[in-house]
């Protein structure tokens, strides 16, 4: 059974290898920790890399199904910008295209942005549920709807209730990483 890549990178390291002593993977890097203001020296192995970052659980796929397809892409956009390199001009249509796309891809697949798209998800969620209980009537409606639409909504939960609950924000908003990565795409598209 192959094994599952589980630490995945958020700047490929064939990218990063550009910025090596030797140009290659197995290079050295000199890295500028901003957080702790310390430098230090090690491979793009241990460079933009967080554990499981890409994990999908999709029934019929690897989890690392996403980490194993962008490898592919990444890897042909690191070629392209070689290329560019070795030849020192303008890149081909074709290569201008994956360099691009590699561009956006680290711009939008990153834990900072992703902590701000899921902030700004989770803010959005946060005014729906105010909205759902701005006033008895709105959450009446919106409770008819649900049981019409043949949900389950186990017990009668007052609108007080329901109010004093998201008002006092008695709840905790999470993400799977599907959903995370299919907005990412979203913009990087």
């Amino acid at each position: 059974m192959p094994s599952i890549a589980r630490r995945h990178h958020f700047l490929p390291q064939g990218y990063l290898a550009g910025f090596t002593d030797t140009g290659r993977r197995d290079g050295m890097l000199h890295v500028l920790d901003i957080k702790t203001r310390r430098g230090f020296r090690t491979s793009p192995l241990n460079v933009a890399v967080a554990k499981d970052f890409k994990r999908v659980d999709i029934d019929g796929r690897s989890p690392d199904a996403v980490e194993s397809a962008l490898a592919q892409i990444e890897d042909r956009a690191v070629q392209a910008i070689r290329r560019v390199m070795n030849s020192e001009s303008f890149p081909s249509d074709g290569d201008y295209n994956l360099i691009l796309n590699l561009l956006s891809l680290v711009l939008s697949q990153n834990p900072k942005s992703r902590r701000a798209l899921n902030g700004a998800r989770s803010r959005e969620a946060d005014e729906k549920l105010r909205w759902l209980v701005s006033s008895q009537t709105t959450w009446e409606h919106h409770v008819a709807m649900a049981r019409k639409a043949g949900e389950d909504l186990r017990g009668d939960v007052s609108y007080e209730r329901a109010r004093r609950f998201v008002e006092e924000r008695r709840y905790r908003i999470e993400f799977d990483n599907e959903g995370t990565l299919r907005r990412e795409f979203e913009a990087q598209d």
